[in-house]
């Protein structure tokens, strides 16, 4: 696990021989399939909720079966809007420079996030470290969501407060730079 326990990952940990104590953690699995079965190996597709550990599910699995059952191997096809289908070749990845698009925008990319279209003037204010006013956000206190520009690219990431204001969380120039809210360049 990436998780860390007084700063180092647990797999840190567990190469080196220790055991840790995980405590357990709430997941959703919301459809497993059985997609194959060649003796003694079995394929499965699983959809589920951020935070499923698959190889302990194996391991799981082995243990409820009564025998030992580790991950032959584990292909992750879909995180959120991202599919595999979706995604370039590694032979096709160095041509990617090459290409007129590339990739997703940055708003493409986190269209997973909920949108506010800003004005022209919200947009130039924006460049400013400005703060926008929209109306009601139907998010709750501690969402974070996008600030569009008028021609829908991103002009920021910004926090929803308890009292649905927002903070600036990053600012994106129009020419393309990046910006904490504090306006250091990240």
């Amino acid at each position: 696990s990436a998780l860390k326990r007084n700063g180092v990952p647990l797999y840190t940990l567990a190469r080196r021989g220790q055991e840790v104590e995980r405590p357990p953690r709430e997941v959703t699995i919301h459809e497993i399939m059985l997609k194959g079965f060649d003796p003694p190996r079995f394929e499965i597709e699983i959809f589920c909720s951020r935070g499923l550990y698959v190889r302990v599910l194996a391991e799981e699995i082995g243990d409820m079966l009564g025998i030992p059952a580790h991950l032959y191997g584990l292909v992750r096809t879909q995180i959120g809007h991202f599919d595999i289908r979706s995604a370039v070749s590694d032979e096709a990845f160095d041509r990617l420079a090459d290409r007129e698009k590339p990739g997703y925008s940055l708003s493409e990319a986190l269209q997973h996030l909920p949108a506010v279209e800003l004005t022209a003037t919200q947009s130039r204010e924006l460049d400013s470290g400005i703060t926008p006013r929209v109306g009601k956000i139907d998010c709750g206190n501690g969402d974070l969501i996008r600030l569009l520009r008028p021609r829908g690219e991103l002009g920021g990431i910004a926090e929803v407060n308890g009292a649905g204001l927002l903070k600036l969380k990053r600012v994106f120039s129009a020419e393309g730079g990046q910006r904490t809210a504090a306006g250091d360049f990240a």
